[in-house]
């Protein structure tokens, strides 16, 4: 009875093959363009706070493997490798490493990766560069290979979301984190499940392979559909609507949103006391020089000033003429 109401929704000339044909094909396409709304989201508010450092390492470390063992694979003649796997691979590696750079290159507050990644990524990539040594310098089959790197992945790719969701968790807070990109992993993975079911339903038998991908694309849901909780319910990031964004620009009030800093993004406020410390010597240079000059800045620049209390100091400050 399930594959007849697929053959009323898409056609009722589907064949049980082009339907597992299709569910592969959008499997793949949401998964792949899933990187871009956190790529773009990060360079627009040139920042990556939100984002879990632990989250991006270990994706990469995920796609690695899977991009390697197929690579070495096709190259010593495994035909089982297909154009459209290296192509998939290579992109969410490619992405994977964006992501990395823009961790280095924009604002990340105090967040580092964790010992305990560093271990397990440094462990995985240890493993993975001795294992192609290996089977470059012996006779090892090429089966035994492929399925040291798919535990590899196996391992990598059940663990990586863990960190995203503790560290929204910790923060309180989703904003840095794309929506989007969840939807995308959302329907992509759902796609993968009905898609290795039909496969199975075809070749009436499930493979190793099958189980072990299987198994992770229901992990993948089930976070996909936590993170979406932590977005929409528990930890809400508010989002102006287009007609409260139109009436904001009409009073000169807009600005471009920007990622929410928490309390628990930065464990100090050091570098923000020198800057007030900063602003508030270069206002008592001006007042020796201008009594006039100084009011005059206090009342022009008076939003860098935190409270009442700082316009206090500052006249505290003013040095007496004698």
């Amino acid at each position: 009875m399930f594959f007849p109401v697929w053959r009323v929704l898409l056609g009722h000339n589907l064949e049980i093959e082009d339907f597992e044909k299709f569910s592969l094909w959008i499997y793949l396409i949401f998964t792949s363009i899933s990187f871009y709304p956190q790529i773009r989201m990060n360079q627009s508010t040139k920042s990556v706070l939100g984002l879990s450092f632990d989250f991006v390492a270990l994706n990469v470390t995920s796609f690695g493997c899977f991009f390697i063992s197929l690579l070495v694979s096709r190259r010593n003649g495994d035909q089982s490798v297909l154009n459209r796997d290296l192509v998939y691979s290579g992109h969410a590696l490619l992405c994977c490493w964006i992501l990395a750079m823009q961790c280095i290159a924009f604002q990340n507050g105090t967040q580092k990766i964790s010992w305990t990644a560093i271990f397990l990524t440094g462990s995985v990539w240890i493993a993975i560069i001795t294992n192609v040594l290996l089977f470059l310098r012996s006779d090892e089959t090429i089966q035994n290979f492929t399925i040291q790197f798919v535990w590899f992945r196996f391992f990598c790719s059940l663990l990586k979301y863990l960190p995203q969701a503790f560290y929204s968790y910790k923060r309180k807070s989703t904003s840095g984190w794309s929506k989007s990109y969840v939807q995308f992993d959302l329907i992509g993975y759902i796609f993968c499940i009905i898609h290795i079911l039909v496969d199975t339903s075809i070749s009436g038998s499930f493979s190793d392979n099958q189980i072990l991908d299987l198994f992770v694309a229901f992990v993948f849901v089930i976070f996909d559909i936590l993170f979406l909780l932590q977005i929409n319910i528990w930890f809400p990031t508010k989002v102006l609507t287009r007609r409260e964004q139109n009436r904001l620009k009409r009073n000169h009030e807009y600005k471009k949103p920007t990622v929410i800093r928490t309390n628990n993004d930065y464990h100090d406020d050091d570098d923000d006391d020198k800057n007030v410390k900063n602003k508030i010597q270069n206002k008592v240079k001006i007042a020796r020089t201008s009594p006039l000059l100084f009011v005059f800045k206090i009342l022009k620049y008076n939003k860098t000033i935190s409270n009442s209390s700082s316009l206090f100091i500052l006249s505290s400050s003013y040095p007496k003429r004698t």
